[in-house]
């Protein structure tokens, strides 16, 4: 699985239908993993749409896929995945058949190192929305003022 433990952030664009340009979007996700299943709880920000929140749990199943549960806007979307390889693959849907979205996680560079690439499809009731998202994994802050680093630092 490529989305490991911890607090990652990602920037990207969303293309929504009919239009030319695509809205810059930005999450901010904490992923746990516990005894076979992962939980990924965060906000996304869509320019003009606000802040939404994002809660997501995979369980991996007897038959070496993912069965997912996605909380996001409202709706519950269930799903299945493929993580053990890359790229990550899910499809999700609602109850009613009205959302479908597919969504794939691929290993990028990124200034700080290992990054994720995020692309993915959305529909819902006919209309077509499309997104992709550069995450990097969150550094902490770490301070000090009884610690000697034995490294230059760049200035």
């Amino acid at each position: 699985m490529l989305l490991t433990k911890g607090d990652w952030q990602g920037k990207g664009s969303v293309l929504f239908e009919g239009r030319s340009l695509g809205l810059p979007i930005t999450a901010d996700v904490h992923v746990v993993h516990e005894d076979g299943a992962v939980q990924i709880t965060g906000t996304v920000s869509v320019v003009g749409h606000g802040i939404d929140e994002l809660s997501a749990r995979l369980v991996e199943n007897e038959t070496g896929t993912y069965t997912l549960d996605v909380f996001h806007r409202g709706a519950r979307l269930d799903g299945s995945g493929k993580f053990e390889s890359e790229p990550n693959h899910a499809l999700l849907w609602n109850e009613a058949g009205t959302i479908v979205t597919s969504v794939s996680l691929f290993a990028t560079q990124v200034a700080s190192g290992r990054g994720i690439g995020c692309r993915g499809f959305l529909r819902e009731r006919g209309a077509v929305l499309t997104w992709e998202i550069a995450f990097s994994q969150a550094q902490p802050e770490r301070s000090g003022n009884n610690v000697v680093s034995m490294l230059r630092r760049r200035r």
